[in-house]
């Protein structure tokens, strides 16, 4: 039987804590991440939680730094690198892009944006928004 989105939530949440891929720093932020979800269910369903959490926690996963691209501007282009050579596909590169503007702090309430998902991006450190930074033309196969 198929899992609810609120359990994969839970799944989600148990492989960022046990996960030796995701630094110390970078599983905080996620949790964080997550409990603010949590508070705003009227605004995040449960299942655009786990799609966000599900994002977040691959490119902590892959590339790292996810906590350092909240304050260090070369710490997001470094995700950002990697969405771009990980997704030609434009709607996925977007989610990609669109996910980690979701983990602000409590200081940076969310608001609706121009395109009606996750927070204001003024709201925002301006290299924290990756959603600026277009899809890279592609002339290389994309990494699997």
């Amino acid at each position: 039987m198929a899992r609810t989105p609120a359990e994969n939530i839970d799944v989600l949440r148990d492989r960022i804590r046990t996960s030796e891929d995701i630094t110390d720093d970078d599983i905080e932020v996620l949790i964080k991440f997550s409990h603010q979800l949590f508070l705003l269910a009227t605004e995040y369903s449960d299942h655009r939680h786990e799609k966000l959490l599900c994002h977040c926690t691959r490119m902590a996963e892959e590339v790292g730094g996810l906590a350092d691209a909240l304050d260090e501007r070369n710490a997001a282009e470094d995700i950002v690198r990697w969405i771009n050579r990980t997704y030609d596909n434009e709607e996925t590169n977007r989610d990609y892009r669109v996910a980690p503007e979701t983990t602000h702090d409590s200081e940076h309430p969310p608001e609706s944006n121009r395109v009606g998902v996750g927070p204001d991006l003024a709201q925002l450190r301006p290299w924290c928004s990756i959603r600026r930074y277009p899809p890279l033309e592609r002339s290389y196969p994309a990494a699997h």
